[in-house]
C-alpha cells in the first residue's frame, strides 16, 4: 500500500558521490532516504519559507535553524570517520561565490 505522506523520487547522482553517501549512511546508521532527507532538509525549508512569507530573510533565518539541527548530523559524521579517510571528492566541479559582509 503506498504511503498517503510521502512519495518516491528518484536522484541520479555520480557514483563517487553515492560511495560518500554510503559512507555517510554507514557512519549515522541510516538508510540513503534519510540520509538524503537529512542533507535536503535546510534547502526545502529555506524555499518552503520563501514562498509562504514572500521574505527572504525568514526564509535565511529558517534555513540557519535546519542547519544548526544539520550540523549535528556533520559533527557525529566527523566523529566517527577515520582521520585519513579519503571519499575521492572532486571539490572542483562545485563553484561557490563568496560575498563580503
Amino acid at each position: 500500500m503506498p504511503s498517503k505522506s510521502t512519495s518516491v523520487v528518484g536522484l541520479r547522482l555520480k557514483n563517487e558521490d553515492i560511495d560518500a553517501l554510503d559512507a555517510m549512511c554507514e557512519l549515522i546508521g541510516e538508510t540513503r532516504s534519510t540520509t538524503i532527507r537529512i542533507l535536503l532538509t535546510p534547502s526545502i525549508i529555506q524555499a518552503k519559507t520563501a514562498m509562504e512569507t514572500k521574505s527572504v530573510l525568514k526564509a535565511a533565518k529558517a534555513r540557519m535553524h535546519a542547519e544548526m539541527e544539520q550540523s549535528k548530523l556533520i559533527h557525529d559524521l566527523a566523529k566517527k570517520s577515520q582521520i585519513q579517510t579519503d571519499l575521492k571528492l572532486d571539490l572542483d566541479q562545485y563553484s561557490f561565490d563568496l560575498q563580503t559582509a
